[in-house]
């Protein structure tokens, strides 16, 4: 098992658009990848959530 030093939470949306204006909005998943693995290679335990 692997000792974490650092905890962090990703915050991603699960909708598809703003409430206020017709603006589509989404997560690429190579954007939450990226800092995914960034983060972990340097012992950081992440969270991912959406709300």
């Amino acid at each position: 098992m692997m000792k974490y030093n650092h905890a962090e939470d990703l915050i991603v949306t699960n909708t598809g658009e703003y409430v206020i204006g017709n603006l589509e909005i989404g997560l690429w998943l190579s954007e939450l990848t990226h800092i995914y693995h960034a983060a972990r290679e340097k012992g950081y335990e992440i969270t991912i959530a959406s709300p």
